[in-house]
């Protein structure tokens, strides 16, 4: 997070907007600490951080000149608090938007850790898709140059039955072929499994993907924005397209994307006289999202 000053800066402003002097705030994976210190900024007057990884220890460190924030190292699910909170801010937002249980978080501070009506950044969440036309030095990670004597379009098609995760930097405006348009948003807690969108493309193009973008409401007039090309530790998930058509300007291509609790995702592309659908995919172990 601490590379991205974008969102580094979107949380400060929300932190400054929901805190009240006062307040008692809880931090669900707290990391550093570096929200813990814009709450207590804020004027809260109690902040309980909570990390369940080592790196609770750099945040007792880079927290220690406020006296006001306790770092407790454990699972928000499993730590009992001496008073309910009134604020919860929690930065677990994953590549796929939902994948580091953030809902199942915030669902069980609402029940054990704080008071009713408690005020929470984010307040909703938002995912977007965008149809992209991958530069050759992407394309080639899942669509495989041809190799005498190996099957290079078998494995091709296993490619691109799986996310592929592109690093933000890799990825820019002038790939889309398409204006971002949401799949959803919700509030948090009330995340869809499933969303769907259309797009007409603005140009001609090779439809060979298309990239999910993450976005959150922190707080009213407050948000993440989905873009290609964010600095961030964050990737951007690319689902690929079978065929990779290439497509006129004005056709109209609509997308399905599903993610269901056991953390299998898929999804399905349309577009003039051709379709594709991908089989499920089971993301790697540590995207899955928990019933």
């Amino acid at each position: 997070m601490l590379r991205d000053t974008d969102r580094v800066e979107a949380y400060r402003r929300a932190i400054d907007t929901v805190v009240r002097p006062g307040d008692v705030v809880v931090d669900i994976g707290a990391g550093t600490g570096v929200l813990s210190v814009f709450a207590a900024r804020a004027g809260a007057r109690r902040v309980f951080a909570i990390e369940g990884e080592d790196i609770a220890a750099v945040a007792r460190t880079l927290c220690a000149e406020y006296p006001q924030i306790e770092v407790i190292r454990g699972r928000a699910e499993e730590v009992t608090l001496p008073e309910r909170a009134d604020v919860v801010v929690t930065e677990t937002l994953g590549n796929f938007l939902l994948d580091e249980d953030i809902e199942r978080l915030v669902r069980s501070a609402r029940e054990r850790l704080l008071k009713p009506g408690a005020r929470e950044i984010p307040c909703a969440l938002a995912l977007s898709a965008v149809p992209i036309e991958l530069p050759a030095r992407l394309r080639r990670r899942i669509a495989l140059d041809p190799i005498e004597g190996f099957d290079t379009a078998r494995l091709s098609t296993v490619l691109q039955c799986h996310p592929y995760q592109g690093l933000a930097n890799e990825l820019d405006d002038a790939m889309a072929l398409a204006p971002v348009t949401q799949l959803w948003r919700a509030n948090v807690g009330a995340a869809p499994r499933r969303g769907d969108c259309s797009f007409q493309l603005a140009r001609a193009g090779e439809l060979s993907a298309i990239a999910l973008v993450i976005g959150a409401e922190l707080a009213p007039g407050i948000e993440l924005s989905p873009r290609l090309g964010r600095e961030s530790n964050w990737t951007i998930p690319i689902l690929a397209v079978g065929g990779m058509p290439t497509l006129a300007a004005g056709d109209r291509v609509d997308v399905s994307v599903e993610l269901d609790r056991a953390g299998v995702l898929t999804w399905s592309v349309k577009w003039p006289a051709g379709q594709t659908l991908h089989a499920p995919g089971m993301l790697d172990h540590t995207l899955r999202i928990k019933p």
